[in-house]
């Protein structure tokens, strides 16, 4: 309620819409969550947590649509391309994976960003989905060091399921991740 009082007040204030729209999305109210999440992407569209929040919400291939639009409206914020990177690096259909641009955009987020755990392993993907095995491994093992000098356990064992892959020569979240 008190969400909704401030989005009524300040209509023009996205924060309160994206928080609107990430509580009714956690109720199950995805669509109408949905519906906001666009709504402020319409209202600011350089507002770059309006089209994480929303891509969130969609499928990959919906996911990717936004997160490319959203590089264009923000300028390549490094956060989307974060996000857009492992999107392309890791979604199930062949048809959305492009390991080459997947590579580009977490080296654009990292060199804005520096270097970070999550870059790393966002790197290994791209260069998994390109059939670069070993530099795979070389970028997953660094962030999973990355990750436990900075004390996170969970990116370090979510990278080491990750590396598993690699060393196998398979792809994340992949039919070939399976067998």
């Amino acid at each position: 309620r008190g969400l909704g009082d401030v989005y009524k007040r300040q209509p023009r204030y996205i924060p309160a819409y994206l928080r609107l729209a990430d509580a009714l999305a956690r109720d199950g109210k995805v669509d109408e969550a949905k519906g906001l999440a666009q709504r402020a992407v319409r209202m600011e569209p350089s507002y770059p947590d309006s089209y994480i929040l929303l891509s969130d919400m969609q499928n990959d291939d919906e996911a990717a649509a936004t997160l490319h639009r959203g590089l264009r409206a923000t300028n390549g914020h490094p956060y989307l391309a974060m996000r857009l990177s492992w999107i392309l690096s890791t979604a199930p259909s062949d048809s959305i994976r492009d390991g080459a641009e997947a590579e580009r955009l977490a080296r654009l987020a990292m060199g804005r960003l520096g270097e970070s755990a999550e870059g790393l392993a966002t790197l290994a993907a791209a260069f998994a989905e390109q059939g670069d095995f070993e530099n795979a491994i070389r970028f997953a093992r660094q962030a999973i060091s990355d990750a436990r000098q900075q004390n996170n356990r969970l990116l370090a064992e979510e990278v080491e399921k990750g590396l598993s892959q690699y060393i196998r020569g398979c792809l994340l979240y992949t039919s070939d991740a399976a067998d």
